[in-house]
């Protein structure tokens, strides 16, 4: 089964809606963006929906939504995340519940596909932390490796909202066409479901089995499109 994962808290708030059709919510924990109350709403309204409760944390940077890579050192990232992981767990233990999953968030997360051994640090952190957490990682990428190596169970994901290249990164931000509409969206969906591959912006073809899809609670039209994939799956 393909479950659907949807980056929440990043603002003040979520459409109700939206939780109808996701399975997995990754919270912003403080520092992109986020607070602790706007934290535990989104718990709130995730344990009314029955959707999975996940970290995303990511740089230190609200000014810029974590989406620049600060390089920040090894040491010091680790806290950082561990940190964050703290804060959400402990609104969502207050109910009762444990965290399901962690998505690292924006320029944290490409970092971290792309550099082994900062990969393997910072999760080896979060295995010392919870070994029953998921990892949400980008196929055949360094943190999918790493984690597998340390014995984290892995979820792949691909981006049913998002362009890529042929290399399996995606195209940035500020590229036209970077993020994709509501018909394109469903109708990557679509062909991953049906032939296993997305299409990149150089015209190649790339292959993808994805345990997750990924979409953006600040895509325009998302709770249009996360109804649209709900019946494609």
């Amino acid at each position: 089964m393909v479950l659907v994962n949807c980056d929440l808290g990043e603002k003040t708030r979520e459409d109700p809606e939206l939780f109808r059709f996701i399975d997995l919510a990754n919270i912003a924990c403080g520092f992109h963006a986020g607070d602790a109350l706007t934290m535990d709403k989104t718990v709130v309204a995730c344990l009314e929906a029955g959707v999975r409760i996940g970290a995303h944390p990511g740089y230190l940077d609200p000014d810029g939504f974590g989406r620049k890579d600060l390089g920040v050192p090894p040491e010091t990232l680790r806290a950082q995340i561990l940190y964050q992981i703290g804060a959400l767990e402990a609104l969502v233990r207050s109910r009762s519940v444990r965290l399901h999953h962690v998505k690292f968030h924006g320029a944290l997360y490409h970092r971290l596909a792309g550099d082994y051994e900062l990969a393997r640090l910072i999760l080896k952190a979060v295995r010392a932390f919870d070994p029953a957490l998921r990892i949400l990682a980008p196929p055949d990428s360094s943190m999918s490796r790493s984690a597998r190596e340390l014995g984290l169970e892995v979820l792949e994901e691909a981006f049913a909202d998002r362009a890529y290249h042929r290399d399996g990164t995606l195209v940035a931000r500020d590229r036209e066409g970077a993020v994709l509409d509501g018909q394109a969206a469903i109708a990557r969906v679509e062909k991953i479901m049906a032939q296993g591959c997305i299409d990149t912006v150089e015209g190649e073809v790339l292959k993808v089995a994805p345990g997750t899809l990924c979409l953006h609670s600040d895509t325009p039209g998302v709770v249009a499109i996360a109804r649209g994939i709900r019946r494609l799956l």
